[in-house]
Order: structure tokens, then sequence, then C-alpha cells
């Protein structure tokens, strides 16, 4: 399953097919106006954890590109149960 491209906003949780949960942090223009994805990550499984960051700050994907590598945006139920798991934990 893919994400659309307006699914991308900033705070969203996302899920990749290898259980990667990114947060959305910013989104940004290049100089050639394309839109930039600044995002958090960590592994979807594991407790108590905390979020680093995804790409390289001065270089961060494309939406194109965060979009092909997400597998889904999480569901208020999903990221209930994240929060119960406390694999999000408190002010994530």
């Amino acid at each position: 399953m893919t994400i659309e491209k307006s699914q991308v906003q900033v705070g969203n949780f996302f899920m990749t097919p290898s259980d990667q949960l990114r947060k959305v942090t910013k989104l940004v223009k290049d100089d050639k106006k394309r839109t930039r994805v600044h995002y958090l990550c960590k592994s979807g499984k594991i407790a108590n954890r905390e979020f680093v960051f995804g790409p390289n700050k001065s270089n961060p994907p494309l939406l194109a590109t965060f979009v092909k590598a997400c597998d889904r945006l999480l569901s208020a139920a999903e990221l209930r149960q994240l929060r119960i798991a406390k694999v999000i934990t408190s002010g994530e």
C-alpha cells in the first residue's frame, strides 16, 4: 500500500514496510521549488527508544522519495496502540 503526497503533513506518523516509524517534522521547498521532508525515525516494534533524525539534515529526501519509502499513514487507533506499547512515548 502506498501513501498519497497530500497525507504527508507535519506531525503525521508513517510506517515503512520494514517497520520503521517516521514522524514528519518539517516540509520545506528547495531552490528548485521541490518539497523536501524532514522527519524523525525509530523502530516501530521496540519500546522506549528515542526518535533520531531520519535523513541527513542538509539533504532531506524529496516528497516523492518519502512517499515511496512509506507503507502507510498510521491511524489514530494504531497510534494509540503504539503509545500503550510505549513505542511512542509521552511528548512524542
